[in-house]
């Protein structure tokens, strides 16, 4: 499967846009679209949600973010690069799930 150009191209807008509410709705928006994207896509989209995560202020955002990116994950479809951008995170800033989330994408695997 793979997105239409424009929706993955309306998409990384959203999740790059100045207004918090706009990066928060695209960021809940990709968990509803994990099974229609390319493997390609879904790398490109969690490289771009961690870097996101790690910038990110606003704590509803960067919650839908890191939710986000554990649905890839499930998915399959993070990297080990995706897990060094959020290690990046100051933890000092989150709070609740959004641990859970970062221990969960930066846990080494287990052999």
């Amino acid at each position: 499967m793979s997105l239409d150009p424009a929706q993955l191209v309306g998409l990384l807008r959203g999740l790059l846009a100045d207004d918090a509410r706009d990066r928060w709705a695209n960021a809940e928006t990709v968990t509803d679209l994990c099974a229609d994207m390319s493997s390609a896509e879904s790398h490109m989209i969690a490289t771009v949600l961690a870097g996101v995560a790690v910038w990110e202020t606003n704590g509803a955002a960067r919650e839908a973010e890191l939710h986000a990116l554990a649905e890839l994950h499930e998915w399959g479809t993070t990297t080990p690069d995706t897990a060094q951008l959020l290690r990046r995170l100051d933890r000092s800033t989150i709070a609740g799930s959004e641990i859970e989330y970062v221990a969960y994408l930066t846990a080494e695997p287990s052999m």
